[in-house]
């Protein structure tokens, strides 16, 4: 008796479900279908352009679109092109890549969401390349010009190149750049025409010996332009636990500092000469 109420039961169970999913296919054949979602069209820039700088991405506005969802991957589109920006929403239908992009092969894709949470298909992957091949042209000084530096100040003075942020001066005694005379790292000119910098050589400094603390020694400090001892630099020493105190270099480019640092920590040299760039040097206190 036993075992046929528990047949009974089974037969229950399994009528139930049958009219429980007979139930569910009314109601959603009964209720609207809900529209596809179009997906976009890409407009700009064009399936395997070239450029000189990060894209600007367009693409067709898709009606009732919330947002849009936007793609960049490297080459072979499986791996993420751009930190922080290789998957992004916006509600434009443009995008522009912010971040410094190395030269390469990239592509892109869109695809569109409504509010309601319909999303439409992916755009196919639209390739791209990042090629940045302009250079700025040495306007001024001419070629072959001599400089006579610093007694005479000359001015560095190049075209200007979209896209760039600064420039990058390298002045040498050789055509390698092996033998550098000074290197001047340009970082005020985003929006100017051109770039114009007073040319001015480097000094360069160094140190013969040790500063330990509580030990009374000597530091034979050089200052050095282009190779050669350079005299009347002004040499300012500063640091922990020492006086600070200051020198000109003499006819062989060097001055003597005799000091007994007293507290542990980093003594700085600054060199300063008319018509020099500024140099420091950090020696740390044993």
């Amino acid at each position: 008796m036993g075992a046929m109420v528990g047949r009974s039961e089974i037969r229950v169970s399994r009528h139930a479900l049958l009219v429980l999913a007979a139930a569910a296919a009314a109601l959603l054949a009964a209720a609207p279908a809900r529209a596809a979602v179009s997906a976009p069209k890409p407009i700009a820039p064009a399936a395997g352009a070239v450029l000189q700088v990060p894209p600007v991405l367009i693409w067709t506005r898709v009606k009732q679109a919330e947002k849009y969802e936007v793609e960049i991957a490297g080459a072979g589109m499986n791996a993420p092109a751009l930190a922080g920006q290789s998957d992004f929403y916006t509600r434009n239908t443009r995008a522009t890549v912010t971040k410094t992009i190395a030269d390469g092969s990239y592509a892109w894709r869109v695809r569109a969401l409504r509010a309601d949470g319909a999303i439409s298909a992916w755009t196919a992957w639209r390739p791209f390349q990042k090629k940045w091949t302009v250079r700025p042209l040495l306007q001024t000084p001419s070629s072959g010009h001599t400089l006579t530096l610093p007694c005479r100040p000359h001015r560095a003075q190049v075209s200007r190149v979209p896209g760039a942020a600064q420039y990058l001066v390298s002045v040498a005694t050789d055509p390698l750049l092996s033998s550098l005379v000074f290197h001047y790292q340009n970082q005020d000119d985003r929006t100017a025409r051109r770039t114009s910098r007073r040319l001015r050589p480097r000094l360069t400094l160094s140190v013969f010996g040790t500063a330990r603390r509580g030990v009374r020694g000597k530091l034979i400090v050089s200052a050095y332009a282009a190779g050669q001892p350079l005299r009347r630099v002004l040499l300012r020493l500063s640091g922990p636990g020492v006086v600070p105190r200051a020198k000109r270099t003499g006819a062989y480019g060097r001055v003597t500092f005799t000091l007994r640092p007293r507290r542990s920590g980093k003594l700085l040299f600054t060199a300063t000469k008319r018509g020099y760039q500024r140099e420091f040097y950090a020696l740390a206190v044993q």
